[in-house]
């Protein structure tokens, strides 16, 4: 299935209602029962479309599971640059553009938690289903937020507010492999015996940030 074509071409005619429908009512049972334990049958209910229609639009779970990624990056990039453009500014540091845009995972903690169930329910369904045809196409908004955070790093060498011996592209690794699970675990309480409350959390992550920012700093 090229996911591409299914969200932007099939969705523009006749089946464009139906299509959004479902994957609406997906993300919502996602969230609620997690990818692994959803069913299609109740997806279909849940969206008024006959599970027969529902098979005709997505041949198997899995495809439906990939667009609602595919659906959800896209959000998340749009409403990334609407978050950049309301704090980020342009005549600041790069350091403190930097700043700015890791202060994005307290508005997911905030107010994007299907989101974050979502990618955490994601990472452990992908690597057991069978590589499909246009499987990539949703981590190009992955990317295209990779990218705008490498350019603000660069930002901060060239005017000297980060330490050059850093590289932006292996510091992205903060990103995907501290504040994205950070975030997760928070706002999902994964592992935590008693959850933080909001200031808690936003006091952990803002703690963290500062001290990536100190690390980086120059």
């Amino acid at each position: 299935m090229n996911l591409k074509k299914t969200y932007y071409d099939d969705i523009s005619d006749l089946k464009r209602e139906k299509i959004v429908r479902i994957i609406k009512t997906a993300k919502t049972e996602f969230y609620e029962k997690g990818i692994i334990n959803s069913k299609i049958s109740i997806i279909a209910k849940n969206a008024n479309v006959g599970e027969a229609s529902l098979y005709r639009y997505f041949t198997d779970k899995m495809q439906l599971v990939k667009l609602v990624a595919f659906d959800y990056w896209k959000e998340q990039v749009e409403l990334f640059d609407i978050f950049a453009e309301k704090n980020i500014d342009p005549n600041s540091t790069g350091l403190a553009k930097v700043q700015s845009y890791l202060e994005i995972f307290l508005d997911l903690y905030y107010h994007h938690k299907p989101f974050l169930k979502f990618m955490n329910d994601l990472d452990t369904v992908i690597p057991s289903s069978n590589p499909m045809e246009g499987e990539h196409e949703f981590f190009e908004y992955i990317i295209y937020i990779n990218k705008a955070y490498v350019d603000l790093f660069l930002d901060g060498i060239e005017d000297g507010s980060i330490n050059p011996i850093f590289d932006g592209k292996k510091m992205y690794g903060f990103v995907s492999k501290i504040m994205v699970p950070t975030t997760q675990r928070i706002a999902l309480s994964l592992g935590y015996s008693q959850p933080m409350d909001d200031e808690s959390a936003a006091e952990f992550l803002n703690s963290t940030i500062a001290m990536f920012i100190k690390y980086i700093a120059c």
